[in-house]
């Protein structure tokens, strides 16, 4: 990730915020990905680029958060990740699974990182079945 970063933040230096994001999300989405969003997409991911944009230029954007704090909590928990994620995301998804006490897991068909848009009907069935699985006694 900090390779991809370190990408990312070059192309932001030189004012190319588009090729900045397509470095990100080729590398999320797969190779490809952000020439294949519909224009409507792209658009919330550039308007996203700022973000991007700091996190690369942070000199801390991936702190190290104590474990401790997130494992005393007790509410439950749905980690989500698409079966076709980044390895980078499935890691983490493993961490925060491992993590909290009382998580779920769903994974989420046909997806990748961006599961919720790349498959809506399967992520918000997900999201039900855990929110009937919390809330009926």
């Amino acid at each position: 990730m900090e390779d991809v970063q370190a990408e990312s933040a070059r192309a932001f230096r030189a004012g190319d915020d588009e090729a900045a994001m397509r470095i990100l999300i080729d590398e999320f989405d797969g190779a490809g990905s952000f020439d294949k969003l519909p224009a409507e997409r792209k658009q919330v991911v550039m308007a996203n680029a700022a973000f991007f944009q700091a996190m690369g230029a942070s000199n801390d954007p991936f702190p190290n958060l104590p474990r401790a704090r997130f494992r005393a909590m007790r509410m439950p928990v749905l980690v989500i990740h698409g079966a076709n994620t980044d390895e980078l995301h499935a890691m983490d998804s493993d961490e925060v699974a491992k993590t909290f006490p009382s998580s779920s897991r769903a994974t989420i068909p046909n997806a990748g990182h961006g599961s919720p848009r790349q498959n809506p009907a399967a992520f918000n069935a997900a999201v039900m079945q855990f929110l009937d699985k919390i809330t009926k006694p």
